[in-house]
């Protein structure tokens, strides 16, 4: 009995040396990860060639020669640029003439064309950053025969006349 009673006093012993067991607590799951970043906007650049034949009168460029037909092509231009881009990085206008007439004439006719473009943006509210450049008879659209400005060479010629707007921005 004394032996029991002697492995009692040190199972207590040893029981009361015992870690307890850990209480179990309930702990809230972590929090899910952010959303990742939306994607950058895709930045395009687009290219529209306007006939200066829709825009001007034959070997004119001022504002003051805008055809009707011309002037409601830039309004479609301008409404587009609002509708179809959320927004407009930069527009690039390049004008550019036939081969008939000199080349300082040319240059400058391309220029003023470009200019008078860029001018009637402006006045329809575009605010993007605009550049002009004149090209003159460089990077001719078509080939056609033929050195006297005669009314077929004239029509053969037209799709050299014309002003180029490339703009860089983000589409809707």
């Amino acid at each position: 009995m004394q032996i029991a009673e002697d492995r009692l006093g040190e199972a207590r012993q040893l029981a009361e040396a015992c870690v307890k067991p850990p209480v179990m607590v309930a702990v809230p799951a972590p929090p899910p990860p952010p959303a990742p970043p939306p994607p950058p906007p895709r930045v395009v650049r687009e290219k529209i060639v306007i006939s200066a034949a829709a825009l001007f009168r034959f070997s004119r460029g001022g504002r003051a020669d805008l055809l009707d037909d011309g002037r409601a092509k830039l309004d479609e231009l301008a409404s587009r640029l609002g509708s179809a881009y959320s927004r407009v990085d930069e527009i690039a206008l390049t004008g550019y003439t036939d081969r008939l007439g000199g080349d300082t004439r040319n240059a400058r006719l391309s220029l003023q064309r470009a200019e008078s473009i860029k001018a009637e943006l402006l006045a329809r509210g575009v605010t993007a950053p605009i550049t002009t450049a004149g090209r003159g008879a460089a990077q001719p659209v078509v080939q056609c025969e033929g050195k006297q400005a005669t009314p077929a060479l004239t029509a053969c010629l037209q799709p050299n006349r014309r002003v180029e707007v490339e703009v860089v921005g983000v589409r809707r």
